[in-house]
């Protein structure tokens, strides 16, 4: 027998308020720090309100440091901050570990927010199958305002230009790379209104007996001598994405 909503249901009118059908909106609406791109199913997230840093980090030159900062924030207290070495070229990572995630469409999403002169963030994937190595990566460069994606091939290939961020410590924009392990290519890129398909797009390969694994990994790199810094917030990582 065909059952619908009671009348009294969620497909009820009502004068003074409006109901929620979408368990997102409602995770959101409590303060869920997925509200930007809210396809796949998340399998890990870091809002960085902790009191200690659980990511690996190393940096170049002196006054390199990757550490958790209450000068700024996309949401809560505080962000991770990544700041280079002194150096003119001196670059700066942080990278988190993990379990091999199951093979499909997966999805990482940081949001930063830009200091001055730097010369690129990339957020990069590596997953280790145990046969195979699979690098994925998307760079943004302030410098001339492009996104890049890193090839098969090994080199780095302008897909958007006149991408121009503000810059501001308290501005933070949002970038999510898709990509598709079981045929080692890229999916999608978006970076906050802008959506650029990548389909068919390979990325590196190489044969691996690594233990099977995941790595997450953020990279600041400076364009000029200095300490130059990128904030980092609300890293999202998802599978079944479509």
């Amino acid at each position: 027998m065909v059952h619908g909503a009671p009348d009294w249901g969620i497909t009820s009118g009502k004068k003074t308020t409006y109901q929620i059908t979408d368990l997102g909106e409602f995770a959101v609406r409590l303060g869920s720090i997925v509200n930007y791109d809210r396809l796949g199913d998340v399998i890990f997230l870091d809002d960085f309100e902790a009191s200690i840093l659980k990511w690996d980090s190393f940096g170049f030159g002196t006054g390199a440091s990757v550490a958790l900062s209450t000068e700024s924030a996309k949401n809560g207290a505080q962000a991770l901050k990544i700041t280079t070495g002194d150096a003119a070229g001196n670059l700066s990572w942080t990278w988190k570990y993990l379990p091999l995630p199951v093979p499909g469409k997966i999805g990482a999403e940081i949001s930063f927010a830009l200091g001055s002169d730097i010369q690129y963030i990339e957020l990069q994937l590596q997953v280790y199958t145990g046969a195979t190595q699979h690098r994925a990566a998307v760079r943004y460069r302030p410098q001339d305002d492009t996104l890049q994606y890193y090839s098969q091939s090994q080199s780095l290939e302008t897909f958007a230009t006149e991408v121009d961020l503000y810059e501001n410590d308290l501005t933070y924009h949002t970038l999510k790379l898709v990509v598709d392990l079981e045929n080692a290519e890229y999916v999608r890129c978006r970076l906050n209104e802008a959506t650029y398909d990548l389909t068919d797009v390979g990325y590196y390969t190489a044969d691996s007996t690594d233990t099977p694994h995941f790595e997450l990994l953020i990279l600041v790199r400076n364009n000029s001598a200095g300490n130059h810094y990128v904030y980092v917030d609300d890293v999202i990582l998802t599978q079944n994405e479509p």
